[in-house]
């Protein structure tokens, strides 16, 4: 059975009812809030950026669910991190996102982002979703359950396009104490944060573009 890792609400816009028409036979693992009514606020309105197929529409169809705040090990050295904590002062979930909750709209903090962590030959390879939680916070959770000191490589989304000068000088700060070998950016990050990194971490840091082909 494949299974399908869901980091937040993101993939499940894009990508899990055009999957579902060609392919049902994998098991689902996620963050137990991703069925959430999640929503964005643009322009004093909210629009739904949730998932487009409930829970029991799912199961209908033989899909397994596994939810879990905790990490999950999906197979021999593939897991995921579970809920990041959101411990540093300078990474936050942007204020337009809520919920639903009755006639109430709470803020949402996307608790179910999250990373897959690749133990390869050559160290940690962390891929990222969206980092809504923070790129810095992600990789501190990920050596804090891994009990490894170093990062090889990280590849994917930084969530950067709108970050001030100052919190990206502290993230690129932070992030030179990983060891981090390779940086693949892509996606959410944005050209300033791109080349804030490349001029720290010079060639390690390169667009995790479509196409693009990587060993470890």
């Amino acid at each position: 059975m494949n299974v399908l890792i869901a980091d937040d609400h993101s993939l499940f816009r894009s990508g899990l009812k055009s999957l579902l028409d060609c392919n049902t036979s994998f098991a689902l693992c996620a963050h137990p809030d991703v069925f959430d009514p999640k929503l964005r606020r643009t322009a004093d309105k909210h629009h739904y950026i949730g998932i487009p197929v409930d829970r029991q529409a799912l199961e209908q169809k033989g899909i397994a669910i596994r939810l879990d705040k905790e990490p999950m090990t999906i197979a021999p050295g593939i897991s995921s991190t579970g809920e990041i904590s959101l411990k540093n002062d300078f990474e936050a979930v942007e204020a337009d996102f809520y919920l639903k909750k009755g006639d109430d709209f709470p803020a949402d903090t996307l608790a179910d982002d999250r990373a897959l962590i690749l133990d390869t030959e050559k160290g940690l390879v962390v891929l990222l979703g969206c980092s809504h939680r923070g790129v810095v916070n992600t990789l501190e959770h990920v050596i804090e359950i891994t009990g490894r000191q170093k990062i090889h490589a990280i590849l994917g989304g930084l969530h950067l396009g709108k970050a001030s000068d100052e919190k990206l000088a502290r993230i690129v700060d932070r992030l030179g104490a990983f060891g981090l070998e390779k940086i693949g950016v892509g996606h959410c990050t944005g050209p300033k944060a791109f080349v804030a990194l490349a001029n720290e971490f010079k060639e390690r840091v390169f667009l995790d573009t479509v196409g693009s082909v990587m060993e470890f």
